[in-house]
């Protein structure tokens, strides 16, 4: 498997972190549940992550109940800077702040 990964005929740079070469246009129907072998180098058919059908069904469960029982806002009350920094990611130029209280 290593050997399939670091294939300099397939992969350019194949030593390099760059997972952005899996986020071209014609990769945005890839289905990450472990049956589309486009994403191998992550794991797939029986060496993929064995939990990731439970993680793709609490993620939205986990975030509505947070969501739900804290009330956020910023600490000053002004409107959340959402400029992006440029880099390998998406990243806030700022970081988040907000103030967290339990809703009752």
């Amino acid at each position: 498997m290593w050997r399939l990964h670091g294939d300099p005929n397939i992969w350019s740079d194949p030593c390099e972190f760059k997972p952005e070469r899996f986020l071209t246009p014609n990769h945005k129907d890839v289905d990450v549940k472990g049956a589309d072998y486009k994403l191998i180098p992550f794991g797939a058919g029986r060496r993929s992550c064995p939990r990731i059908r439970l993680a793709l069904q609490m993620l939205p469960l986990v975030l509505a109940t947070l969501l739900q029982s804290f009330e956020m806002s910023p600490p000053d009350g002004a409107p959340v800077d959402m400029t992006a920094m440029v880099g390998m990611t998406n990243m806030k130029a700022s970081p988040l702040e907000v103030l967290v209280s339990l809703r009752f």
